[in-house]
């Protein structure tokens, strides 16, 4: 099927953002006064939403969860927001899919105004149509997102492809119909039997092959 848009995860997927995640992470537990986790661990709280994942490992009160979310997210924005890369080659496929007439879009759980922020200091905000992220609350799921951002696009899902590294968002991508591109270089998916355990078109190890599968489908679609 050709798709008309085409949208990213953030975290994983255009940028390695894990320093300055953990890094607030680290914080927050402190301030929280919160048991140390294993480096593992700490690589979980990458792309999903903070608060959802500090609940599954501490069991935290709502009242809790509300007061570390606001540490973490405090922390992140002023000290370790811009503690990034993005990864090699995103700024070509980006360049290309945008000169090949595709609307571009950002779906990921960060926050908006941070994802805008992050973007611009990567110089990658002008290749995106729509940037949408997570509300203040943090109660998006990344379906919604999903669904937000190709309304802005004025795209129907059904002819929008998503690109992501992590189960949430082939989860989301199956619940609104988009189809999905899965990366394994990220922080979600690190094997090729994870993803295909998802409705997908196809699975990349590095940006080269995002591209690559992007134009054999378009092309044969």
């Amino acid at each position: 099927m050709k798709n008309d848009a085409i949208l990213f995860d953030l975290d994983g997927t255009l940028v390695d953002t894990s320093d300055g995640i953990i890094k607030s992470v680290k914080y927050t537990l402190k301030k929280m006064s919160l048991s140390p986790l294993s480096d593992q661990q700490l690589y979980s709280f990458i792309g999903p939403p903070f608060k959802e994942r500090l609940t599954e490992i501490y069991q935290l009160s709502d009242k809790d969860a509300d007061r570390a979310m606001k540490i973490f997210r405090e922390n992140y924005g002023q000290n370790n927001l811009y503690r990034a890369h993005v990864y090699k080659g995103v700024q070509e496929l980006l360049l290309s899919l945008k000169m090949q007439g595709y609307k571009l879009g950002v779906a990921t759980y960060k926050r908006t105004d941070q994802a805008k922020l992050l973007l611009r200091e990567k110089n990658l905000y002008a290749f995106f149509d729509t940037i949408c992220g997570s509300n203040s609350s943090a109660t998006f799921r990344k379906s919604d997102i999903i669904k937000k951002a190709c309304l802005d696009l004025r795209i129907d899902e059904r002819n929008t492809l998503l690109v992501g590294d992590s189960k949430s968002d082939a989860i989301a991508a199956m619940d609104t119909g988009v189809q999905f591109i899965g990366v394994i270089y990220g922080f979600g998916f690190k094997k090729i039997d994870e993803v295909k355990q998802y409705t997908h078109i196809g699975i990349a190890s590095d940006i080269k092959m995002v591209q690559s599968i992007i134009l054999n489908i378009n092309n044969n679609g």
